[in-house]
This record gives C-alpha cells, structure tokens and sequence, in this order.
C-alpha cells in the first residue's frame, strides 16, 4: 500500500491499563490497529475512557468523555491526520459518536465509523425520535462505515447513502492451524467455554446443561476459561457443587493465545448458550470453530449468521436443549463432520486475510 494519506486517528476502547483483555469489542479495535499497521498506514490512538461504577465515577467519566471531543480537535488541528476511525457503540453513546464524526467532517478528514456489537436496529426502533434522528445523522456525517453483523448491512442501506461495508471478526493468521484431528468416538465428551465468566453468558444453563447430560448417564468434563466477577465466581462453583459436577467441571482463569489453541484442540464442543442483550461477533465462537469445536449456542447476536448452521444453534434457554443438541450428535457418530464444517467456515469467511482485504478497500473507496 501506498505511504500517502496513511496518518490515521483511532478512536476506541482499548481495556483498562495493566488489565488482562477479554472484552470482544476491545479485542477487535486491537486487531484493527494490527492490520491498519501492516498495512503501513501511521496509528494515532485516543483511547476511549471507562466508567467506574458509582456516582463520582460518572461524574469524572462525563467530564473525560467531553475532554475526548477536544483532544480530537487538538490532534486534527496539530497533526497531519487524514483518516479518523472511530470504533462506535453507539446506544447512549451515539450523542458522543456524532460529536466525533461531525468534528472529522468539518476539518474535511476521511472518517470511518465502526458499528461493533450488536442491537443496531432494535436500538434505532425502540429508542426514541431523537435518538434515531442523532443516528441517521451520525451515518450521513461518515465518509464509510464498517458493520459487524453481515444481518444489519440491509436496514443501513435504507437510512443511509454512506457506503456500508461488513467488517466480522477474524482468525489471527498465527491461530489459523489444522484442527488436532480428534475424533469422535472417545468414551468422553470434552466440553468448554471460554470468554467472560457473566451472568450475561448465561454460565449457569452451562452447569444445568451439564447436570442434565449427567442425568442421562453421559460421560464428559467441561472446562471454563476465563475471569469474571468474584461474588459470580463463587455462585458458579456453589452451583456445580449443588448438583454433583465438582469432579466434573474445573475453572481456570483466561490464557495466551498459544495455550489456549492447545487447550481447544483437546475440546469437542463449545457451549455458548449467551443471552448478552449486546451480543455481536464472539471472538470465542470464532477461535473456537475455526480449531474445528463444534458450537451449541443460542441465537443471541451474530451467532446464526456465524456458524451456517441452524442445527447447531439452540432457540430454547433450557438445559435439555443444548444437551440434546450434543448428545445426539456424539450419538449419530456426527461429531467429525459437524467438526470438519465449522473449521472449514471460518476458514472460508473469517480470516485474517478475508477481513485485511475489507478493511483496505473500505480505507481506499472514495
């Protein structure tokens, strides 16, 4: 790529200092720096604030959240920026967002607004006038805008004559590998999750699930990786103690990359059964699929548009439910097959290099 017009402003979460990252959307705003560098383009970061939860807290966030409008102003009158990439969460935020934009438009700069998560449209039909006219508004100031969920990009058309390009999630290229080739005739069931360890995540139904494949004599151990808030912590444990799965289920906190890739290769399915009113574009149920772990997952977010599979995506939040799902695919002897498809998807739509290829021709349309 060409070193012209290659200064970009980057504006998004970026996790808390000294603070392990699990959140999806601040993963994905770091894979969007890496390819933008390898990409040769120059990377200017303002980093979106955080709340802390108590009124003070609030207070303080309001008062940074008015000082990013005029950082901004200051970097795009002092530095030789020519592209502003603002990763947008839009809901209460979108007041904020178009601040933002508005400002990259009046110093005539490209600007690039990123829809991550999902609830775009229940959002806008369920919000009031005034949101829904801050939000046309906020589309209309952008040059481009990059949407997570390919679902979405039709309701955007229609509000909007602002080019739309689908921006998903995606594979790293170093977690990219053949999937270990278990198979699915061993006499136990490998289980996982991993992510944040919510309420949200739905982790209780997790555990029910894994009760009710105890009821029906299946041998199995599931693992769950991640952090989450103390108190949850121990109602996961209380609750797997409760119903007899302590031997069964071990907890262990989030990993690197390289580890957890040889942890997944030793997995069968991943249960993602998350009732995230926010959910978008689980990095997990990406990484998961592409090392060939079958899903079971509810239809929250962008999770059916992923996986390609309705077979594999659970409508009831009940524990017979999901292990039905699992336990007559194992049964079926179907499992390598489900296997084989889920890598086989990632691999076709959800690359490293699929993605780079968007995302640089989003920064290239005039």
């Amino acid at each position: 790529m060409q070193d012209r017009q290659n200064k970009v402003l980057f504006y998004g979460p970026l996790g808390k200092k000294k603070k392990f990252i699990v959140g999806g959307g601040e993963t994905g705003n770091y894979r969007t720096i890496y390819l933008l560098k390898k990409n040769n383009y120059e990377v200017s970061i303002l980093q979106k604030p955080y709340p802390e939860k108590n009124v003070f807290g609030y207070g303080v966030y309001i008062i940074k959240m008015m000082l990013i409008i005029i950082a901004m102003t200051f970097r795009l009158l002092t530095k030789k920026i020519n592209i502003v990439h603002i990763s947008g969460f839009y809901l209460h935020l979108i007041y904020h967002e178009f601040f933002l934009v508005t400002i990259s438009k009046m110093f005539k700069k490209k600007c690039i607004y990123e829809l991550r998560g999902g609830g775009v449209v229940e959002s806008y039909n369920n919000r009031s006038f005034i949101y829904r006219l801050f939000f046309r508004a906020t589309l209309n100031n952008a040059s481009v805008i990059l949407c997570q969920g390919k679902s979405y990009i039709d309701f955007l058309k229609k509000i909007t004559t602002v080019p739309v390009f689908h921006y998903p999630n995606f594979i790293l290229n170093e977690f990219l590998t053949t999937p270990s080739g278990l198979n699915g005739t061993s006499s136990k069931i490998e289980l996982v999750y991993f992510g944040r360890l919510a309420k949200s995540k739905n982790i209780d139904l997790i555990i029910q699930t894994c009760s009710e494949l105890q009821k029906q004599n299946v041998n199995f151990n599931l693992e769950l990786i991640g952090k989450g808030d103390r108190k949850y912590i121990e109602h996961i444990k209380e609750l797997c103690e409760y119903n007899n799965l302590s031997d069964k289920i071990n907890i262990t906190p989030p990993v690197k990359h390289q580890l957890l890739k040889q942890k997944l290769n030793k997995k069968h399915f991943f249960l993602f059964p998350s009732n995230e009113k926010r959910e978008g574009h689980s990095n997990a149920l990406t990484e998961a699929m592409s090392l060939g772990v079958v899903p079971v997952c509810s239809n929250a977010g962008f999770n059916a548009e992923i996986v390609g599979d309705n077979n594999l995506i659970v409508s009831e939040f009940t524990p017979l439910s999901y292990a039905s799902v699992v336990n007559n695919i194992w049964k079926a002897g179907q499992w390598k097959q489900y296997s084989s498809s889920v890598a086989n998807r990632i691999k076709k739509n959800y690359t490293e290099q699929i993605v780079e290829d968007i995302l640089v021709k989003a920064y290239n349309y005039n």
